[in-house]
């Protein structure tokens, strides 16, 4: 969802069109940004079994207990990476909504786009086949 619809839909790159910032999660709250934000901080709940000090077991663990080295820091690096621009996004004076960046900012939004996306491989494809599941995902499943 977060990729489909909270990116690739208002920056016109699901259907091949210019940007439309009325297409944004939150158009008139102005809220598009910090939904995107929080969606992003349960992408990394999930992983890494909770936040901040606490956290629980999580995917991170599991991999660790598998001895795998490989997988967890690029999926560390994905994180990150996500993490510094939407940092980046929030402290420029400039930038009040995703609205504002779909006009004015473009590339910014191009480019973590391509940041969910090589997250999403390296969820779906590298730590699925690491740990041991078949994930299969379709649109038609009624979501």
């Amino acid at each position: 969802k977060t990729l489909r619809f909270r990116l690739r839909t208002p920056s016109g790159e699901e259907a091949g069109e210019a940007a439309d910032p009325t297409l944004v999660e939150a158009p008139f709250a102005a809220y598009s940004l910090p939904s995107l934000a929080a969606g992003f901080t349960e992408w990394k709940v999930a992983y890494y079994g909770g936040t901040g000090l606490i956290t629980d077991y999580g995917f991170d663990d599991y991999l660790s207990e598998l001895g795998n080295t490989t997988v967890a820091p690029r999926i560390d690096a994905a994180i990150a990476k996500i993490d510094a621009t939407l940092t980046s996004i929030n402290t420029e004076a400039n930038t009040t909504s995703l609205q504002d960046l779909l006009t004015n900012d473009l590339p910014v939004i191009q480019q973590l786009t391509e940041d969910f996306q090589a997250l999403i491989v390296l969820m779906r494809v590298d730590l699925s086949s690491t740990i041991g599941v078949i994930l299969t995902v379709t649109d038609a499943d009624g979501d």
